[in-house]
C-alpha cells in the first residue's frame, strides 16, 4: 500500500496546492514525460532524468548493465523520484508576477534490478506502450542481453499543482488515498 506522507517535514509546504487524491497522483505519474530518479552516495545526491512507465504502483525504467546508477543501487536501494507536467507559463505585466500552471509528484521507494528476459520484456512493453503506442513489440536478443530493468516500488508520494485543483476548471481536491 502506498502511503500519503503526513509526518512533519513530509508533504507540501503550500497545503492549498496539495493533491490529496491518489488517483490524480497516479494520473500525473502515468502522464509525465520524464522521471528524475535520485540516489544517494556518502551523503551526496545523484539525480538522473529517465524515461519511465508507471503501472500498479511500480515505476519501470530501462538501463544499461554498468554505470554509476547501477553501482549506487547495489549499495543503497532507497530512491527518491520527481516528475512534473508543465501545463502553461503565465506571463504578467510585472516580472515577479509571472507564474506557471503545473502538476508535480515527489515520492520515495525501493529499487530492484531485473535481468530475467521475460520480466525485462514486460517492463519494456510498458515503456514502448507509453512512448510508442500499442504493440505488440519485439526485441532483439542482443538488446535484451544489454538491458536491465529498474523497477521502483512506490512507498510514499505527495503531489501539488498550481493553481490549486479547486481553482482549475471547477476541479475537485478529491478524496485522500487509503
Amino acid at each position: 500500500m502506498v502511503r500519503m506522507q503526513k509526518k512533519r517535514g513530509d508533504g507540501v509546504s503550500r497545503q492549498d496546492k496539495e493533491i490529496k487524491d491518489f488517483k490524480i497522483l497516479e494520473a500525473i505519474m502515468a502522464e509525465a514525460p520524464v522521471c528524475r530518479l535520485a540516489l544517494a552516495e556518502d551523503g551526496l545526491s545523484y539525480i538522473v532524468p529517465m524515461h519511465f512507465a508507471y503501472r500498479d504502483r511500480v515505476l519501470h525504467f530501462h538501463t544499461g548493465r554498468k554505470g554509476r546508477k547501477i553501482e549506487l543501487l547495489g549499495r543503497n536501494d532507497r530512491v527518491c523520484f520527481e516528475m512534473d507536467i508543465l501545463d502553461e507559463i503565465v506571463a504578467a505585466d510585472e516580472a515577479c508576477r509571472w507564474t506557471t500552471r503545473y502538476r508535480s509528484v515527489i515520492g520515495y521507494g525501493r529499487a530492484c534490478l531485473i535481468d530475467d528476459p521475460p520480466e525485462v520484456e514486460k517492463s519494456l512493453d510498458l515503456l514502448m506502450e507509453k512512448y510508442g503506442g500499442a504493440g505488440p513489440w519485439t526485441y532483439a536478443a542482443r538488446s535484451l542481453r544489454q538491458t536491465l530493468v529498474l523497477r521502483v516500488a512506490v512507498e510514499s508520494v505527495t503531489g501539488k499543482c498550481s493553481p490549486p485543483l479547486q481553482q482549475r476548471d471547477g476541479g475537485e481536491a478529491g478524496e485522500p488515498a487509503p
